[in-house]
């Protein structure tokens, strides 16, 4: 219940601008699609479950592997830090509990009397497996969130990486003076400038801001402050 909502929620706001232009017909269309795609891949998943039943213990450790489309998602877009990490931890540890139990314990529900026995259950090599693959996963974001995450990728693999320290265009230097950082309303000092900070970054819109500024912002919408335009990440 708790993921569903925190779900709607991611969703809800990568969908901000467009339920702004839609209304309430657009809402009920995305929301329609967006359950009808929970529950498909809930019923799916359960047929899978269901007929290969035998092979349980290898659809246990696929299963285990949950942090994996973060972890390249993190790779695609520079997300340094997307998630808090009581979330992650909290997440890795209740999702460990069933399985943990299931595997490790000898005497569980899982006997032929309540529930069906799982295949080759006890197996302590198998829950050994499931922590290591949790402690492997969780170590990568955390090596994500500190060097970046996208320094251990060969640079041959990685995707196009928006330079945001790129010139400002002449223009709005000439003609309308220095500009002005609408997230603070100071002046941007176009010159050259030690402090990270107060650095002049410019987006793919053409609109320019403070580094800082524009980091604090995208902590919280990854979106222009000044057209709602799309922003990719600041790595």
């Amino acid at each position: 219940m708790l993921e569903v909502r925190y779900l709607l929620l991611v969703w809800r706001s990568r969908r901000q601008n467009q339920f702004n232009e839609g209304g309430m017909d657009s809402i009920r269309r995305e929301l329609s699609w967006l359950y009808s795609r929970f529950y498909g891949t809930l019923l799916v998943g359960m047929v899978i479950l269901y007929n290969f039943y035998q092979y349980l213990n290898i659809l246990i450790i696929i299963m285990q592997c949950y942090w994996v489309p973060q972890i390249i998602y993190d790779i695609v877009r520079g997300h340094k830090k997307p998630l808090s990490w009581r979330f992650i931890v909290g997440i890795s540890v209740t999702r460990m509990i069933v399985p943990l139990y299931a595997l490790a314990c000898p005497y569980t529900i899982f006997n032929n009397e309540v529930y069906p026995a799982l295949p080759s259950a006890p197996n302590s090599a198998e829950a050994t497996l499931i922590v290591c693959l949790q402690v492997a996963q969780v170590a990568v974001m955390w090596a994500q969130a500190k060097f970046g995450p996208r320094s251990f990728v060969p640079w041959i693999c990685l995707p196009h990486v928006y330079n945001y320290y790129r010139a400002v265009p002449a223009v709005q230097d000439e003609e309308l003076g220095a500009p002005e950082c609408v997230i603070c309303m100071n002046d941007i000092d176009l010159s050259e400038t030690h402090d990270p900070e107060s650095r002049p970054v410019i987006t793919p819109c053409d609109h320019v801001f403070h580094a800082g500024c524009l980091e604090q912002w995208m902590d919280v919408k990854m979106e222009c402050p000044t057209c709602r335009g799309e922003l990719p990440a600041m790595t």
